[in-house]
């Protein structure tokens, strides 16, 4: 599948509109803060005006390869597929708990173009505290980086992130046709 990044205002993310939204966890996943994510997301989308519907669970490379399916089986005018992780590691011997995430989001036209593409990172450290939440907060820092970037979008402004990936990582080179 070619893929190419749209830059033109009209194709801009706009509240009300309808996407679907492919869960972070891929089938047999059971990591809850993958689950976390995309529920966080979800809310945060939706709070920009967004009417978003959850996909079922699929592998994201799958997902991407069926936009077009995708597209017309939730009536969406774009997806959004994304990837999160999350790690923990411990400093010091009593409680230093820092931890890291990082979350990749890619809104697809429904012919396969890239519309918008994002990064975040979040970075906690908790003493004395439950890991799950050190995550859950982590998580929730960087899906906020990612929506602030789409209000910038929304905006007509150019997007934020387009060098935070870099587009060899992000964006597959399209195949050369004979």
């Amino acid at each position: 599948m070619e893929t190419s990044v749209q830059s033109s205002a009209p194709s801009n993310p706009q509240a009300g509109a309808g996407y679907a939204l492919v869960p972070f966890a891929p089938p047999g996943n059971n990591d809850t803060a993958l689950d976390f994510a995309t529920t966080e997301l979800e809310k945060k989308l939706q709070a920009q005006g967004m009417s978003i519907t959850r996909t079922l669970t699929m592998d994201p490379v799958a997902a991407a390869a069926s936009i077009g399916t995708l597209c017309k089986q939730y009536a969406a005018s774009g997806i959004f597929i994304g990837t999160a992780r999350h790690e923990q590691t411990y400093k010091a011997f009593w409680g230093d708990r820092p931890t890291h995430a990082e979350v990749r989001m890619t809104l697809f036209n429904c012919d396969g173009s890239v519309r918008w593409k994002s990064y975040g990172t979040g970075d906690v450290t908790y003493w004395w505290s439950n890991a799950g939440a050190a995550v859950s907060d982590a998580i929730d820092r960087s899906l906020d980086t990612i929506v602030n970037q789409l209000e910038v979008l929304k905006s007509g402004q150019p997007n934020p992130a387009a060098g935070a990936i870099p587009d060899s990582i992000a964006s597959p080179a399209p195949k050369a046709t004979p």
